[in-house]
């Protein structure tokens, strides 16, 4: 789980940044179309994460299996790239790729199967989350991590002589998660709330004035999913692939985090109390955050390997999200029986 974490975190923490003066309507407009964009891949790693097993259908009880599973799928480059100009990022020579094919946002779980009694049906569960003693390894990096969901496929073939196995399913999942860079913004920063005040009756400027913070992304999504799967068992490989479609309810967005001042003719509950109004959580002296309704749905197309030794599983699965265009994968390992 800490080296799929990583992944993001080298993503972003590797851009460079300066001091910025941010005006707050552009940060929110940015923040805005971050969700937007994220909406899709949200639903799609959500889904995708754990369960992605090759067998389209294990067999009914006691038929079982426990493993772990690790993916990412990719979040186009537009979602970051308003807010990474707006705070004054460049990204270095060496990442120009991200900028064509995206930022991977990582997901890892384990995963567990169980055949059913009387009709041909198996039902999943996955879990995943970052413990404090992977939180500590990662150092001053603040990832939070939480991943938890089921599944029932309901198989409508059989893998038998020379039938494939092909089932429908459904699933729901809960995945949240955030990233937090520490010292990316490496002077003071100032988000100039003039016009929100003003438009509140408060004159003159207003800002909010941190000492080099940290640049923050969350995420949230319930998501649910239906899918069909198509397998063939050959020795010991099998083969599979399916589509599915998924719609996550999501929230998205970010903020920054360092000891904040606000600068005003206001009072400091006066400035709270006005973006409450506004529908923002009220800043802190620890800093802001905006969140935006990141609803959207995913549609993929997905196939993969599942390579059988005795008891002994290993899956290796690509997915194609159908309406972004974006790629992502996963590899699992686990004990079937």
């Amino acid at each position: 789980m800490k080296r799929i974490a990583l992944v993001l975190i080298l993503a972003l923490g590797i851009v460079s940044f300066a001091s910025a003066q941010v005006d707050f309507g552009a940060f929110k407009t940015d923040l805005a179309t971050f969700a937007t964009a994220v909406s899709g891949t949200l639903a799609s790693t959500a889904s995708s994460a754990g369960l992605s097993w090759s067998q389209a259908y294990i067999g009914q009880f006691p038929h079982f299996g426990v493993g772990v599973s690790a993916g990412a799928s990719l979040i186009p480059y537009s979602a970051f790239s308003p807010i990474l100009t707006l705070v004054g990022a460049t990204i270095p020579a060496g990442l120009q790729f991200i900028q064509q094919y995206g930022i991977p946002l990582p997901a890892a779980a384990i995963d567990a199967r169980i055949g059913g009694f009387g009709i041909p049906f198996d039902i999943g569960l996955k879990f995943g989350y970052l413990p404090p003693e992977l939180k500590n390894l990662l150092g001053s990096v603040n990832v939070d991590y939480l991943l938890a969901g089921a599944d029932f496929r309901l198989a409508l073939l059989k893998d038998q002589g020379l039938s494939p196995a092909l089932s429908i399913g459904v699933g729901y999942t809960y995945f949240q998660g955030s990233v937090g860079l520490p010292g990316v913004l490496t002077g003071p920063t100032s988000v100039n709330i003039t016009a929100l005040m003003n438009a509140a009756g408060y004159s003159g400027s207003h800002s909010l004035n941190f000492t080099s913070p940290d640049l923050n992304f969350n995420w949230q999504s319930n998501v649910i999913e239906a899918k069909v799967q198509l397998s063939k068992q050959l020795l010991l490989f099998t083969p599979s692939i399916g589509m599915s479609a998924a719609y996550g309810i999501s929230t998205a967005g970010g903020g920054l985090a360092s000891t904040m001042t606000y600068l005003g003719s206001a009072t400091l509950a006066q400035m709270q109390q006005v973006f409450v109004a506004s529908g923002y959580p009220a800043p802190t002296s620890q800093g802001f955050t905006i969140a935006s309704a990141a609803n959207g749905w995913a549609f993929r197309a997905y196939g993969g390997l599942n390579i059988a030794l005795l008891f002994l599983n290993l899956d290796v699965n690509a997915t194609y999200n159908i309406l972004s265009g974006s790629f992502g994968g996963s590899v699992g390992l686990r004990i079937q029986f």
